[in-house]
C-alpha cells in the first residue's frame, strides 16, 4: 500500500476532493485540506497568524482542516502530521481548470505541489474544467455550506482520470526532472478520449479587476473562448476536448522530450 498525501484548496467541502478521496481510498491517505476556499492564493504561506488545525470527516475517511492557505496544509502536513515518507502528492480535484501560465502561477492547487516538491514529495494537480454556469454554482454552493454531494457528478470523468493517472505514477517511477505534474481535464460531455502532454498556453488576460465607489473588485478578466489556435498548449488542448498533461521541473520549467513522452507510452485510461 502507498502513502499518498491529498490536498485541495476549494475547502473540506469541495465535491472535488470528495470524489478524488473515492477514488484512491485503497491507498493509505493523508487528506489535509484548507477551511475555506483558497483559489488564486497561489502558493502563500500564512505568517503572523496562528493557523488552526482540526479534524473532520469527509468521503468516510479522517480528514485534518487547516484555516490557511494549501500551502501551508502541504507544509504542516508533511512536516507535523506525519511521520511516514509519502510516495506521491496528490492535489485537487480543483473547481475549474488551471491550464495558461497567467492561470497557472496563480493556481493554489498547483502551488500545493510545488510546495510538496520543495519539501521532497513530488506531485500531481488535477483541476476540473467546467461551464461558468456551473462553476459558479458549486462555488456559491460550497461557501454557503450546502450539502454538494450532488455536484460529485461534474466530477466523475476526473475522478476515473486522477485514480487511473495515479495508480501509474505510483507504479512507473517519474523521471529524475520531473517534480510536478499540472493536469486538466475538459468536461465529460466535451472529452474525445484521448490525451495529450501539453505547454502552458500563454496569453495576457487583462484586467482582473473592476474599479468601484469603494475601490478595486477582483470580476475576473478576458477569456480565451475558443480563440486559441496554439496547437500543444494545455488551453488548446481543453477546447478540442483532449486532457492536457504538463510536465514540470522546477521552477516550473515545461518538459516536452522523448523521455517524458515515452514514459506515458503505456498509459491507458479506459
Amino acid at each position: 500500500m502507498k502513502n499518498v498525501f491529498v490536498v485541495n484548496d476549494d475547502s473540506i467541502r469541495s465535491p472535488g476532493l470528495s470524489v478524488l478521496i473515492k477514488g484512491l481510498e485503497k491507498h493509505n491517505l493523508t487528506i489535509v485540506s484548507t477551511k475555506h476556499i483558497k483559489s488564486w492564493a497561489s502558493k502563500a504561506i500564512t505568517v503572523n497568524k496562528y493557523i488552526k488545525l482540526k479534524e473532520e470527516s469527509i468521503a468516510n475517511h479522517k480528514a485534518f482542516v487547516i484555516d490557511g492557505f494549501p500551502a501551508d496544509c502541504v507544509n504542516i502536513g508533511l512536516n507535523h502530521i506525519i511521520k511516514e515518507k509519502q510516495d506521491l502528492l496528490v492535489s485537487g480535484i480543483n473547481i475549474g481548470e488551471n491550464a495558461t501560465v497567467g492561470w497557472l502561477l496563480s493556481s493554489a492547487t498547483v502551488a500545493a505541489t510545488i510546495e510538496g516538491a520543495i519539501c521532497g514529495v513530488k506531485g500531481i494537480a488535477f483541476s476540473q474544467q467546467l461551464s461558468d454556469e456551473t462553476y459558479d454554482e458549486i462555488t456559491k454552493s460550497v461557501r454557503a455550506k450546502q450539502i454538494i454531494t450532488s455536484y460529485e457528478k461534474f466530477f466523475q470523468l476526473s475522478g476515473k482520470v486522477s485514480q487511473i493517472i495515479t495508480d501509474y505514477i505510483l507504479e512507473n517511477k517519474l523521471p529524475s526532472e520531473v517534480k510536478i505534474i499540472s493536469i486538466n481535464i475538459p468536461p465529460e460531455e466535451k472529452y474525445n478520449g484521448k490525451w495529450i502532454i501539453t505547454r502552458p498556453y500563454h496569453w495576457n488576460y487583462g484586467s482582473l479587476f473592476s474599479k468601484t465607489s469603494k475601490g478595486y473588485i477582483k470580476t475576473g478578466g478576458n477569456f480565451t473562448e475558443n480563440k486559441v489556435t496554439q496547437e500543444g498548449t494545455d488551453m488548446w488542448a481543453l477546447h478540442n476536448g483532449f486532457i492536457s498533461i504538463t510536465f514540470y521541473d522546477l521552477p516550473l520549467i515545461p518538459i516536452i522530450n522523448k523521455k517524458v513522452t515515452g514514459y506515458l507510452s503505456e498509459l491507458k485510461l479506459f
